[in-house]
Parts: C-alpha cells; structure tokens; sequence
C-alpha cells in the first residue's frame, strides 16, 4: 500500500525525533545517583534502567533491519556510520522507499516510526530519579541526600534531613577547609562551594604566583602533580571580579 508524501514525510519525521532524542535516552539509562551514591549497599538496585534499555534495543533493531533493507534493495545506498542515532537520521532519509512500496512496507514503516517516537516520548517525559548530591551532614546519620530535578532542596531518605544549596555549600566549604587538591580537584571543589572557575583560571593564578602549591603527590597513574591549599584557592575566587559581580546582581534582584 503506497501512502501519501505527507504521511511518508510525518514517518520520517517521527525517526528523526527519535534520533535526535537519543542522546537524552543515554542519560536516562544510568541512574544519576553520582558515583559515590550509585547504591553501592543497595544490591536489589539495578545498574540501568532496564526498560530505557529495551527501548533502545527495540529501536537500534529496528534501524538495523531498515538498513539492510536498503542495502539489498538498492544500488546508490551504503550507511556512513553504524552507529546510533547517526544509522537512524541516515535511515529516516531513505524514507521514501519504504512509504512507496507497494505492500504493507508501507504501513509497517509508519507505524514502527510512529511508536518508537510515542515510546522515546513516553520515556523521556518520565521525572528523572533523584541526583545524588552527597553524604547526609546530620550528625549519626548514614543516609545520602539526593535532589529531585525541579527542586532547589536535597533531601535525606533515612532522617528526612533537608538541605538547601547554600547551606550544602557551606557544609563542602568547611569540609574542603583544610584538604590540599590537584587543580582539576579544584575546580570541581570550587563548583560545589558556588564558584566556577575554569581550570586555565587556576594556571593564571598559579603562573602569576598568585596560587602557590605546598608539595606534590602521586596520582592514580603514579605520575606527580602538585597540590595547593583549596581555602587559598576559594579566596583568590571569592575576590575575583565575576564573583563580585554576580553577588551585585543577587543583591540587586
């Protein structure tokens, strides 16, 4: 059954909303618990969604039996990539084969494209788990605080303890007082206490003396790096000018 262009141009339609969705289906297929929250003495928990999972498989098949459609049917066609989404996008169009076939290819065609775009939607639309955020700071406590995607608070599952932004960045800040890092650790301290500094920032600091180490250890792959004082680092941020600046406009707004 030959369909009209408008329904073959709606079932390419739908394929390249799934390929360009494909990457938000990646980050819902890993749990974002963080690494130091990823249920580690949780061992019922799974390490993937399991059905974001067969999502994905359902639909990567899919692709791969159109492709090797196209590679018998035709002459003038050979995919650039085997890889998802790129194999889908490349598939989405040659849609016209399919739509124009004079049997239930068609139909088939539509309506694969069709539920694999209701299904990615479906998928997508789902609230996000939890993201880890860290430790619990209640004292005795062993819970985790994790922070749902639309709220500012993170909450501990075991004590029901509620933490807003500031007060986890004061409670990193304190934790992080007295620690040396690298300068990648840095920079990621310094984004969880509200700073973000970009790592060339710490080597003008570090070239200009501004930043001085106090040693240096061995990484994990035994090379020596040096280290510097994270409280000398978060000064140098809590001066900078774009620091000032947001802080105006805070107080302004």
């Amino acid at each position: 059954m030959t369909l009209s262009n408008l329904e073959g141009l709606a079932a390419r339609d739908a394929w390249l909303y799934v390929a360009h969705a494909w990457p938000g289906l990646q980050a819902r297929l890993v749990p974002g618990d963080g690494a130091s929250g990823s249920g580690a003495g949780n061992p019922a928990r799974l390490p993937i969604d399991v059905e974001i999972s067969d999502l994905m498989r359902e639909i990567e098949d899919q692709a791969r039996f159109y492709g090797q459609v196209l590679l018998e049917e035709t002459t003038d066609w050979a995919p650039r990539t085997s890889t998802m989404p790129g194999l889908l996008v490349e598939i989405a169009g040659r849609y016209g084969h399919f739509t124009t076939a004079p049997d239930r290819t068609a139909l088939d065609f539509c309506d694969a494209a069709h539920e694999a775009q209701r299904k990615t939607h479906g998928a997508l639309e789902r609230p996000a788990p939890p993201r880890w955020v860290g430790p619990c700071p209640q004292a005795e406590c062993t819970g985790q605080l994790r922070q749902r995607e639309d709220r500012l608070d993170a909450r501990c599952r075991t004590c029901g303890r509620q933490v807003g932004p500031l007060e986890w960045q004061a409670i990193m800040h304190d934790a992080f007082e007295q620690r040396v890092m690298t300068r990648s650790e840095l920079t990621s301290a310094l984004h969880i206490t509200g700073h973000e500094v970009k790592i060339r920032t710490i080597d003008q600091w570090i070239t200009r003396r501004r930043l001085l180490d106090v040693g240096d250890i061995r990484d994990h792959r035994g090379v020596t790096v040096r280290v510097y004082r994270f409280r000398d680092a978060w000064s140098l941020a809590e001066d900078s000018p774009s620091h000032a600046r947001r802080a105006m406009e805070g107080s302004a707004a």
